[in-house]
């Protein structure tokens, strides 16, 4: 998971040093729910024995509280991850635009729709979830994050 946690940071600090921080927006939303899908996919396969063959965080989600994962969280935490999810599958078109050059979002392209996004915010939250849905499968620690 290290890898994925890195991959989004090096993006992010790369951004910040551009004199234009949004031209990488595209790529940062792709990995951003690529490491937020891959998290939840592995607390999922913590406690069951096959993940679900979707890109929907939202979904997913749901399916990681059904297999069991994060009973102990308190109702405001589910919540947030849930809308978390909901969120940044929104913004990222469920993760599937970034794969390809003229992915659709909305009607628009992914980077027409979103390039004004706060980069850092949604780097700090994906790092979160990320870690929350980690520490499902490492009984409660997280030793790294880029």
């Amino acid at each position: 998971m290290d890898q994925y946690f890195r991959a989004l940071s090096t993006l992010v600090e790369t951004a910040a040093a551009l004199d234009d921080p949004s031209a990488l927006s595209r790529p940062i939303l792709f990995t951003a729910h690529h490491l937020c899908e891959v998290s939840l996919k592995a607390a999922i396969l913590s406690r069951v024995a096959a993940a679900p063959k979707l890109h929907f965080l939202p979904e997913l989600w749901t399916a990681a509280v059904d297999a069991g994962c994060f009973a102990h969280l308190p109702p405001e935490e589910l919540s947030w991850g849930f809308d978390f999810a909901t969120n940044l599958g929104a913004i990222s078109g469920d993760g599937t635009p970034g794969r390809y050059v003229d992915g659709i979002v909305d009607g628009g392209t992914l980077d027409s729709q979103w390039c004004c996004l706060n980069i850092s915010a949604i780097h700090a939250a994906a790092m979160e979830f990320a870690s929350l849905c980690v520490s499902e499968v490492t009984g409660g620690q997280v030793t790294s994050q880029a």
